[in-house]
């Protein structure tokens, strides 16, 4: 089954090239990356940093203890996760 699954995919891939060879070119370009998730992760950690430093929503959160038991069970949700893990920890160090 292993090979069946192959054989589709390397069809699919032969008539994708034929039909548009630059965006499967391009998507090699992005997929073919080698760092692409060490470089989403640091994205993802810096955005959140912007975020919890930002004066505005800083503000925003402490009006959500009234909802507190919710916003650490979304928290340890977004714990779990690679790139939402530094928003996760940033809602648990705010709450």
């Amino acid at each position: 089954m292993g090979i069946e699954k192959q054989n589709i995919r390397k069809q699919i891939h032969k008539k994708l090239k034929q039909h548009s060879p630059k965006a499967v070119h391009k998507a090699k370009k992005i997929v073919g990356f080698k760092y692409l998730k060490l470089i989403l992760l640091l994205v993802s950690i810096s955005l959140a940093y912007y975020i919890f430093s930002n004066s505005k929503i800083s503000g925003l959160i402490p009006n959500l203890k009234s909802l507190s038991y919710i916003w650490v069970f979304i928290s340890g949700i977004l714990l779990i996760f690679e790139f939402p893990a530094p928003f996760g920890i940033g809602f648990l160090i705010t709450a």
